[in-house]
């Protein structure tokens, strides 16, 4: 059940992650304040997704 779950964690941060870059992913130093934060965010998210996929 957990890695079920880490699966759909991971999935909802990389959608997170472009949702947030709006298509810029690697053009990193284009993005406002409010985007490297919601990036942080969301590799927070995938981290955890990781974990619970472990």
């Amino acid at each position: 059940m957990m890695k079920v779950l880490g699966w759909i964690v991971l999935a909802l941060g990389w959608i997170g992650l472009a949702a947030v870059s709006r298509g810029k992913m690697f053009a990193w130093k284009q993005w406002t304040n409010g985007q490297r934060v919601g990036a942080l965010v969301c590799a927070a998210v995938i981290v955890t997704g990781f974990a619970l996929k472990a």
